[in-house]
């Protein structure tokens, strides 16, 4: 192998590993996120057991929050094409 093709097979595999580190921080992001998501709908379900077993409005406080966090974590989600 002489010096061009073994730099091009080296800058390829370089690049190869680019993509895949990015795509490895896409996959964290998008785990952290549906995590996010999910302990946000936990909250809401919580808030709005506790406020549908005793009535008491205190627990609509927190309902309504996870409810906000929730609609402004969906406005930033992208959808895919």
């Amino acid at each position: 192998m002489d010096d061009a093709s073994a730099s091009a097979s080296l800058t390829a595999m370089h690049v190869a590993d680019e993509v895949r580190l990015t795509q490895v921080r896409v996959v964290q992001v998008v785990h952290k996120k549906r995590r996010l998501a999910f302990l946000t709908v936990e909250d809401a379900e919580t808030g709005q057991r506790g406020y549908l077993l005793t009535g008491d409005p205190a627990y609509l406080g927190p309902y309504a929050a996870a409810l906000s966090r929730m609609t402004g974590t969906m406005m930033k989600t992208p959808s895919r094409p």
